[in-house]
């Protein structure tokens, strides 16, 4: 691309295409005038111009030629580069692909710990449940042998409170059929004739008085009952 678009800083080729044009006025002017207006000096001005226009020429042709080399080469350079840069990214491309298949097949020891594993759960959960329904059934068993005891000692309460209910009944009908007996003999029977005249700031001993008097007399009044 040198070649075709010399570089716009360098100014070599203007340089030189100026002198070009002094140089050629003059020998136009001196072909003109002819050597009525020549001098010495003409002569190494021509020659100088002359000699500074072949040197910027070669000049800018031998930086035409540089710059063709340094293209060429760097041309070459860019193609080495991409060729390596292509290589690398193939061998990239394979190593990850390998990588992949690496991580997404699961290795024979993460198999065997997964195994483990879930053996390790499903034992522990038939452990749980069997422990879960072992609890159940012995609190199911200590329910009923709650209400199997209760059921028994109510029952035993129950016998016991009839019992006594019919002692009861025997005793009172006992009580009230005693022969050769009035009423207040009964009732001093029932009296603790032993007790403390006075209790609980009450004077029984009256009381108590008039319940000897009465006793063994049929002829008192009540003493024959209801």
């Amino acid at each position: 691309m040198a070649d075709k678009f010399p570089d716009l800083d360098s100014s070599s080729g203007v340089v030189a295409e100026n002198e070009f044009n002094e140089t050629d006025f003059l020998k136009r002017e001196a072909e003109v005038l002819g050597d009525e207006f020549k001098t010495d000096q003409d002569k190494d001005i021509l020659t100088s111009n002359i000699s500074n226009v072949d040197a910027a020429t070669l000049e800018n042709q031998q930086e035409n030629t540089n710059n063709d080399v340094q293209n060429n080469a760097s041309s070459n350079h860019d193609d080495d580069d991409d060729d390596d840069f292509g290589d690398f990214d193939q061998n990239t491309s394979t190593t990850a692909t390998d990588t992949d298949t690496n991580t997404h097949e699961p290795s024979q020891a993460l198999e065997q710990w997964k195994e483990v594993r879930d053996a390790e759960i499903k034992q522990k959960d038939e452990t749980d449940k069997q422990a879960k329904n072992n609890l159940i059934k012995e609190a199911t068993a200590d329910i009923d042998q709650f209400y199997e005891d209760y059921s028994k000692k109510k029952q035993v309460k129950l016998d016991e409170t009839a019992k006594e209910a019919e002692e009861f009944s025997k005793q009172k009908e006992q009580f009230f059929t005693q022969k050769d007996t009035t009423t207040w003999d009964r009732v001093l029977q029932l009296i603790n004739t032993d007790d403390a005249d006075v209790i609980g700031g009450r004077d029984r001993s009256k009381f108590k008085e008039i319940l000897l008097k009465l006793k063994g007399n049929e002829k008192a009044p009540g003493a024959s009952g209801y």
